[in-house]
């Protein structure tokens, strides 16, 4: 979002792939803010690009050595990420022009 004038913009692009949510779980974003910025986002690639083509890249679990560990962490960024996952499944699902790529 912050960086879409700058790094998306200018390129005129016919499709975009978006990773998703591994950042913004890292930063303390939950699956609902990170998928109300992520609808944002492609709101605006639809309107500057109208026929571009949306692909979700589904954020897959990297347990990493501080997180791992602790188990209590680690399930709820899990419960988090399932819900995430749902939430982009539900919005390609209703968009014709996007589409979910399964890791």
């Amino acid at each position: 979002l912050y960086f879409y004038h700058r790094m998306v913009y200018p390129w005129e692009p016919r499709a975009l792939v978006i990773a998703t949510y591994a950042n913004d779980a890292m930063y303390g974003y939950g699956p609902e803010q990170t998928m109300t910025n992520l609808s944002k986002l492609l709101h605006w690639a639809r309107t500057d690009f109208p026929g571009i083509k949306l692909f979700l890249v589904e954020d897959h679990p990297r347990p990493n050595s501080k997180d791992y560990n602790r188990k209590e962490l680690w399930n709820s960024n899990r419960i988090k990420r399932e819900r995430f996952l749902e939430m982009i499944h539900a919005y390609a699902n209703s968009h014709e022009d996007t589409k979910v790529i399964r890791l």
